[in-house]
């Protein structure tokens, strides 16, 4: 008599329930964590702060006033000012509309980068390894901040080249994660 075999589910089938997504799931689980729901509130106040910037700042943020250097937290400066006078509020949301784009683009560009360089790493290993990992370690050899101002002193001075700059420092973060991740599951 022939016996049927019947194939192992995989972990990721076992995790959701039939005719559920994983990604539904994930985000049944991730609506339900109170400190998930806090965070995402908080980022999206943050985000809409920096972008509705023009609109809600009460002053001019480059403005300088030498009347109100060094004024403490009030009414009329929730933040108090700087010692130029200008409110630091206003300035704080400014800054924002520059630094949020500037995190998400070399986030983006680190993280597409160092992923596909630790991937490919865990997955040939051996000699392609070898040279990948100690191309990450010359760059783990200086200073975030030092290998960023090399890269603009290179490239020039912009914003785009400071993103630039930024993402390549962080790339080597990312390759070690995902290659250490990827030799983890036997690739």
């Amino acid at each position: 008599m022939a016996q049927i075999s019947v194939p192992a589910q995989s972990s990721l089938e076992a995790a959701a329930p039939a005719g559920r997504s994983l990604a539904r799931d994930a985000w049944r689980r991730l609506l339900r964590s109170k400190s998930a729901i806090v965070g995402g509130i908080l980022l999206l106040a943050i985000v809409m702060s920096a972008l509705l910037a023009p609109v809600i700042s009460p002053y001019d943020p480059i403005k300088t006033s030498q009347r109100t250097s060094l004024e403490a937290p009030s009414l009329k400066h929730p933040m108090g000012t700087d010692r130029f006078g200008r409110d630091v509020l206003t300035r704080v949301l400014w800054g924002g509309r520059l630094s949020l784009p500037v995190g998400v683009v070399s986030v983006l560009i680190a993280a597409v980068i160092g992923v596909a360089f630790g991937l490919s790493a865990g997955f040939y290993g051996g000699r392609f390894d070898a040279v990948i990992m100690r191309f990450v370690d010359l760059l783990l050899a200086f200073p975030g901040i030092l290998l960023a101002l090399a890269i603009v002193a290179i490239l020039g001075s912009s914003l785009l080249n400071l993103m630039i700059a930024v993402g390549i420092a962080s790339i080597p973060d990312y390759v070690r994660i995902t290659r250490d991740g990827a030799d983890d599951q036997g690739a």
